[in-house]
């Protein structure tokens, strides 16, 4: 169920993550894609960080909305190369 979780809030900060990088996308599915991948990255990053963001809902997207906007503008940089 965690799993489960994961996902949803991943493409929901892939969403919010393409609403902020205004740029050319990948498509609605190829951002939902990397705020999944963004998410694991933000998750990763916080923790090394020892950074809260806070419990629950809220808090899980901003760490994950945080890390699929690094991964997007990152994903995009190497795509214009």
């Amino acid at each position: 169920m965690e799993f489960f979780w994961l996902i949803l809030t991943g493409m929901t900060a892939g969403w919010i993550a393409r609403q902020f990088m205004t740029a050319n996308g990948f498509g609605l599915t190829g951002d939902l894609v990397a705020g999944v991948t963004g998410a694991l990255i933000g998750g990763a990053f916080f923790e090394k960080a020892d950074i809260f963001a806070g419990n629950g809902i809220i808090g899980s997207l901003i760490v994950a909305s945080a890390g699929a906007i690094v991964v997007l503008h990152g994903v995009r940089m190497v795509k214009k190369v």
